[in-house]
């Protein structure tokens, strides 16, 4: 059983890495690619908020984990 936070953490991260393209998609809707690919700043920081939202939710997901794991012992 302590297990759980891990599998919870990795719904987490997926599911972070989801909300991330969700709102990269949201963010970059009235772009084209070419514009995109082209611009180097934006490329990293538009994948590196990606892989932040993923980190958080695995982070969430972890905590949330331990928090159902450990409060009702």
């Amino acid at each position: 059983m302590t297990f759980l936070p891990y599998i919870i953490a990795i719904l987490g991260f997926v599911g972070g890495f989801a909300a991330g393209l969700a709102v990269l998609a949201y963010i970059a809707r009235g772009n084209d690619k070419q514009s995109l690919a082209s611009d180097h700043d934006a490329r990293l920081w538009l994948g590196l908020l990606g892989w932040a939202f993923a980190l958080v939710g695995g982070w969430l997901g972890y905590m949330l984990g331990s928090y159902i794991l450990y409060a009702y012992r």
